[in-house]
């Protein structure tokens, strides 16, 4: 057992190691260091036999080959799927990378929260695969993806087949890195300072994904306006949109043709685009929300980041908006008892005098259910849900968390039209936040969620 492994045993230690990586444990690389190779597998493997020993309640021969011999005939019981090829390299369309060759092993920690992704195992073009070992199963390559002709959105299929969790965690701590250093003092004092007194007194507020942790580098920062003097929004707009292209410390950018009472502007020094707005009351109390509820569920941001890099990959429309995608994320894990209702946890909601909404919540009895650590359960979940979801007749109500036929809900402004996507807002349930999404979105939107249901029932690991 000391001595030099097989090839074979050396194959299964890492597919140990793998199955530990799905259950939450830490994998470090050891690239290139061929004299520790064997010592290692032998330690991991007999770590291993105890481990196994234990879950499985029942004991398993001492001997490394043995123990491997038993991994490999009944891994498969587990499900898991796990690419051998390097994903980022294929994702990004790199023919070689600097670890082309090398035996990637590693060495276990336990109670660490971190992930470091598997990449290069003995393969100098990154073709093989766990097919050496489950033939029946395996994950395909960017180029199988793109030339398979069964995919309408093989952009978005090749995301999905090579997203690592590890990228989504790491746009997780970028968000929260930014809402911390985002410079909400200093903002809201150089818009006090210059539109008090032509607004007749404001109140700023700063929400959106500087609020929520969802933002990315270069990401906007979204300020509601409020006039004290009771301007009505298009007045309050027409004196900031002066005031913003005659200041020296902004550069005027535009006004949005999709939001009419939105000013974009540049701040030298903070170098921070500033997105003025000045209606739309409830868009303060749903970043409130959203921080709260992503609060109580952690790996709702990870999925927040994985539903948005998919959007970009189907290609659909601007309309099709990132608010959307949260709305549908929270309304799904409130169906799976992963989320509160936003009846059970809100004050309210009272709409107030000045057009706002009361954001403060209460503690309740409501227990998460624990969810299994798994994020592609989680995603293929997600798509399964919508991609059967009865639009035609029914629409999303996060307030109660419940699925509503579409004559329930009242419309403001009594629209003719019935959108193809119906999802109330959380606290406003007169107002459709997928109203803006045309059927062409819509359908393409139904389609790629079929076809990522499909492709996390292969892949059953982020590595």
């Amino acid at each position: 057992a000391d001595g030099a492994l097989e090839d074979e045993t050396k194959r299964t230690a890492i597919l140990f190691n793998l199955y530990v990586q799905a259950v939450g444990h830490v994998l470090v690389r050891y690239c290139k260091n061929y004299d520790k190779v064997d010592q290692f597998t032998v330690d991991y493997l007999r770590k291993g036999r105890d481990y196994l020993s234990c879950i499985l309640r029942k004991p398993i021969r001492g001997d490394p080959t043995a123990i491997g011999t038993y991994i490999r005939t009944n891994f498969w019981k587990w499900k898991y799927v796990f690419d051998y090829t390097c994903g980022h390299c294929c994702f990004e369309g790199h023919e070689e990378c600097e670890f082309a060759g090398a035996i990637a092993w590693f060495k276990i920690f336990a109670n660490s929260l971190k992930i470091n992704p598997i990449r290069h195992l003995e393969s100098k073009m990154h073709a093989d695969t766990i097919r050496t070992l489950q033939p029946d199963q395996f994950v395909p390559t960017k180029e199988e993806i793109n030339n398979n002709q069964n995919w309408k959105h093989p952009k978005a299929a090749a995301f999905l087949h090579h997203v690592r969790e590890v990228d989504l965690h790491k746009l997780e701590e970028t968000g929260a890195k930014l809402a911390r250093n985002t410079p909400t003092k200093k903002i809201t004092t150089f818009l006090t300072n210059h539109l008090s007194l032509p607004l007749g007194g404001v109140k700023i507020e700063i929400f959106g994904s500087r609020v929520t942790g969802l933002a990315e580098p270069g990401s906007d920062v979204d300020i509601h306006i409020t006039s004290l003097a009771g301007l009505r929004e298009e007045q309050a707009h027409a004196v900031t949109l002066d005031w913003a292209k005659h200041c020296s410390e902004l550069t005027f950018i535009s006004m949005i043709p999709a939001a009419p009472w939105l000013v974009r502007a540049h701040h030298k020094s903070l170098d921070l685009e500033l997105d003025l707005s000045f209606g739309s009351s409830y868009v303060v109390a749903n970043a409130k929300l959203i921080k709260y509820l992503f609060g109580l569920q952690p790996t709702a941001r990870p999925m927040y980041f994985l539903l948005k890099k998919w959007k970009q990959q189907t290609e659909l429309s601007q309309n099709f908006h990132t608010h959307v995608l949260i709305m549908l994320l929270v309304f799904y894990m409130q169906r799976e008892k992963y989320l509160p209702t936003i009846r059970s946890i809100i004050n309210g909601p009272q709409k107030l005098k000045n057009g706002s909404f009361n954001t403060s919540f209460r503690t309740t009895n409501f227990e998460a259910t624990i969810f299994p650590g798994h994020l592609p359960m989680l995603a293929r979940g997600f798509f399964e849900f919508y991609k059967s979801f009865n639009w035609t007749a029914n629409g999303t109500c996060a307030f109660d968390g419940e699925i509503k036929p579409k004559t329930t809900f009242q419309i403001a402004g009594g629209r003719k039209s019935v959108p193809p996507m119906m999802c109330s807002d959380y606290f406003d349930q007169s107002r459709n936040v997928a109203a803006n999404i045309a059927r062409p979105d819509f359908e393409k939107f139904v389609t790629a969620c079929g076809e990522a249901s499909e492709i996390l029932e292969v892949r059953r690991s982020f590595y």
